[in-house]
């Protein structure tokens, strides 16, 4: 891994390591000052980002990059995958964020969390 893949890993893994919440602030690490209409920005980007990623998704579907797993778990909680037998991995380099993506989605055996990186990825093709 080259020095800015340390550094960026470093930061993720500095992240908090408690807690499910699902608060913006948190999710995104904004300081509790940020204004509402910025919280509003993040809001309708992050449901613009989930549609355009999973929109009629079935079968298996990869959320390489998951982090705490907010898009993922968001497009399980609104139908935007639409089977229920749906199978969704989200792999991420980070153990932290695994963890807590890991812990948010306990209830949903569709969702499962993979250790790994985007550049790499450890499945078998196709």
């Amino acid at each position: 891994m080259n020095h800015a893949g340390r550094e960026g890993l470093a930061f993720w893994e500095r992240q908090w390591r408690s807690g499910s919440d699902c608060d913006l602030k948190r999710a995104r690490h904004l300081p509790n000052d940020t204004p509402e209409f910025i919280l509003q920005l993040q809001r309708e980007f992050e449901e613009r980002a989930e549609a355009f990623c999973f929109a009629g998704s079935k079968g298996m579907v990869l959320d390489a990059g998951c982090g705490k797993g907010n898009l993922l778990l968001k497009s399980l909680e609104t139908g935007m995958i639409e089977s229920d037998n749906a199978r969704i991995i989200g792999i991420d380099f980070s153990s932290n964020m695994l963890s807590l993506a890991r812990l948010r989605a306990m209830h949903d055996p569709r969702a499962a969390f993979v250790g790994g990186c985007i550049t790499s990825l450890p499945f078998a093709d196709r």
